[in-house]
């Protein structure tokens, strides 16, 4: 994981990480990591399981962060 290769796909040497070899755009591959922005950007990609309502979108996002931020990792830590 601390390959250049890697590295230029995940910059904090972490999984995970996604290559979308065809982006929305039509342009070169982008690499996405970090679980919550991979999650954003798919649902975006897909145009699913994100709203675009301004109220829902918040919504979704405050309980995507929570995971993120508080269960995600303390779930992590039970062996």
């Amino acid at each position: 994981q601390f390959k250049p290769e890697f590295l230029a796909l995940s910059p904090n040497n972490r999984m995970p990480a996604i290559v979308d070899n065809d982006p929305i755009d039509g342009g070169a591959p982008i690499s996405v990591f970090e679980s919550g922005a991979i999650l954003i950007y798919l649902a975006d990609k897909i145009g699913r399981f994100l709203p675009t309502e301004t109220r829902a979108r918040k919504t979704v996002l405050e309980w995507l962060m929570w995971q993120m931020g508080g269960l995600g990792p303390m779930a992590g830590q039970n062996h």
